[in-house]
């Protein structure tokens, strides 16, 4: 009977699930739906962000990363409605870490963890390069690992940009788009040659 009074060993926290944002090519679901005993339940979340771009979402499990279904939404309790916003918080400390290099035509954005695509989730990112740079700006999301982009306004930029674009393989796992694209006035990025 006094044992119920007894202190109880404090049960271990489970960790917070943390969810990052993946950037995917339209093909991403083709892909997917092509794999045998894929159905539903475990087809990865995706969302139309912009052209022939998707945003998904990936579970980082330590070792690797479980792209985010309705099955994983149950098995981690994730909140579906909530997955965008706690994707782009969990992915801030990286774009913090965005590397920019140019070549005076072109800026081209690295970060770590394979999230340079993921700057189009951002766009506070954009105003304030637009404001530093003094002008609209166009660009490609050729790679996960790489955005290119240069002023809008620049006669040099679209060649400079069909250049690395062409360079660019696109068979390669995580190449994405080749589309060009530009902001909207809502800040939001979208497709010039849709």
């Amino acid at each position: 009977m006094f044992s119920l009074f007894r202190k109880k060993a404090p049960q271990p926290q489970s960790a917070p699930v943390f969810v990052v944002p993946r950037i995917k090519h339209a093909n991403f679901l083709v892909a997917m739906a092509n794999i045998p005993g894929m159905d539903a339940e475990s087809r990865p979340l995706a969302e139309p962000l912009a052209g022939d771009l998707l945003l998904t979402y990936a579970v980082d499990t330590g070792p690797g990363y479980e792209m985010v279904s309705p099955a994983s939404v149950a098995k981690y309790g994730l909140d579906r409605p909530r997955l965008r916003t706690q994707a782009r918080q969990n992915v801030l400390p990286v774009m913090r870490s965005i590397k920019l290099q140019t070549d005076g035509t072109l800026y081209e954005l690295t970060a770590n963890d394979n999230m340079a695509a993921c700057t189009i989730l951002f766009a506070e990112f954009w105003d304030r390069v637009e404001r530093e740079q003094g002008g609209k700006m166009i660009a490609i999301f050729p790679h996960r690992d790489r955005v290119v982009f240069g002023r809008a306004d620049s006669l040099a930029t679209r060649p400079a940009l069909a250049k690395v674009r062409d360079a660019i393989d696109f068979d390669e796992t995580h190449a994405l788009s080749k589309l060009l694209y530009a902001r909207s006035p809502s800040g939001a990025w979208q497709a010039l040659d849709a």
